[in-house]
């Protein structure tokens, strides 16, 4: 696999976002989180999917994912915690968090009205510039 942080900082390369999906307990839903962040129209660095403390099948719901994912365990230590942690290994421009129990539209990274060259959804105040 290439160097996704090379490919997503790299020039004349396109933005990519990085997908931060924190999980806890989220076994009934999680898979279509990520089928819906994995199949958005705008290229996306990797999605990121953080696990804490878990009791349920979260993780091995995930394991389909696994080549197309970063999984992260962690002990369970809150929402933030575990958004921070997989934000502190986001390899692209942008990062967008997505609840593990939503889904997004294949266009939703795409944004409404971008144009040629401008940054994705930037009027989403959950798409960040790193």
């Amino acid at each position: 696999m290439p160097d996704i942080a090379a490919m997503a900082r790299g020039a004349g390369e396109p933005q990519r976002v990085s997908v931060v999906i924190a999980a806890y307990n989220v076994g009934p839903y999680v898979a279509e989180t990520v089928k819906c962040a994995l199949g958005q129209t705008m290229p996306t660095a990797r999605s990121s999917s953080s696990t804490t403390g878990r009791t349920d099948d979260t993780a091995e719901r995930l394991e389909p994912y696994l080549s197309q994912i970063r999984l992260v365990r962690q002990e369970h230590a809150g929402l933030a915690a575990a958004r921070n942690h997989a934000l502190r290994l986001a390899a692209a421009n942008y990062i967008a968090l997505l609840d593990a129990d939503d889904i997004w539209t294949p266009t939703k990274l795409a944004g409404p009205g971008r144009d040629r060259g401008s940054p994705p959804a930037l009027r989403d105040d959950r798409l960040r510039r790193l």
